[in-house]
């Protein structure tokens, strides 16, 4: 293993990681290594090690890494590749926009621009990535969905997002959801309705910008083929039965999802 991966290894376990290091440098080192291949190097060391370091921060080196993070070089690295391997530093790089979120949260802090960029970010991201697979025997997790759900789930939290931009936000989730190449089978719909509880929960999600979203759903143009109306009613019917046991308690959602469980399974091949 690289001598620096094998240090940041060590030092995690420590009761006090990184003692004395200077944390914006520190962070810099690792940021080549957000998409390792090696799905140990990138999940257990880089990206546990990236998360230590960044509580570390003040919020102007927050704010400067988060330039470096929605650039080409990370979130839109080669945006248009459908090589799997690529869209690791892209999809790795979400959970560290997550974490910079969460220190946001904890720290309440108070930055329309700081939130909204990320918002933004992600709504462009969404729009754009092609590599939906959630998981590779090779690589590893990839999780481009679920991820994305993760920064969705911490955005809802943010005070400053307006009912606009949630809107925006949950739009932007929708069409992946009406894919119909890719049968989600890594429990996405799970860590996007996680998302969608928490905010709800925090009183930060509006109900109806909810119920909206749940209207939308199932309203897609049915696939010529019976394969992809297949994939995509699957897609949609797995989310909404997530939705309906999540929030089995609200009685309007509850009929919205059952109106939206019976729009999906009318839907017939065009």
């Amino acid at each position: 293993m690289d001598t620096f991966l094998s240090y940041l290894a060590k030092e995690k376990e420590k009761k006090e990681p990184f003692k004395g290091e200077k944390a914006y440098a520190l962070v810099e080192k690792m940021l080549p290594f957000i998409g390792h291949e090696d799905p140990h190097v990138r999940d257990d060391i880089v990206y546990v090690c990236l998360a230590i370091v960044s509580e570390r921060l003040s919020h102007d080196e927050r704010s400067k890494l988060l330039e470096v993070y929605l650039s080409e070089d990370f979130l839109f690295y080669r945006i248009k590749s459908k090589e799997e391997v690529e869209a690791l530093r892209r999809t790795f790089t979400l959970l560290q926009l997550a974490v910079l979120l969460y220190y946001h949260h904890q720290e309440q802090i108070t930055d329309p621009v700081f939130v909204d960029k990320i918002a933004n970010a992600l709504i462009v991201y969404l729009d754009q990535e092609n590599v939906l697979k959630g998981y590779d025997e090779q690589i590893g997790w990839i999780h481009a969905m679920a991820h994305s759900a993760d920064v969705l789930g911490q955005l809802l939290l943010a005070k400053e997002l307006t009912e606009e931009k949630q809107v925006a936000l949950l739009d932007a989730f929708v069409p992946k959801f009406q894919e119909a190449y890719y049968t989600y089978i890594d429990n996405e719909e799970e860590r996007l309705v996680t998302a969608l509880e928490k905010g709800f929960m925090s009183g930060c999600l509006k109900e109806e910008v909810l119920r909206d979203f749940i209207g939308k759903v199932p309203m897609y143009e049915s696939p010529k083929h019976y394969k992809g109306l297949f994939v995509v009613q699957n897609n949609v019917k797995h989310l909404l039965r997530s939705l309906f046991f999540c929030f089995e308690d609200h009685v309007d959602l509850v009929e919205d999802i059952r109106q939206a469980m019976q729009k999906n399974k009318n839907h017939k091949k065009s």
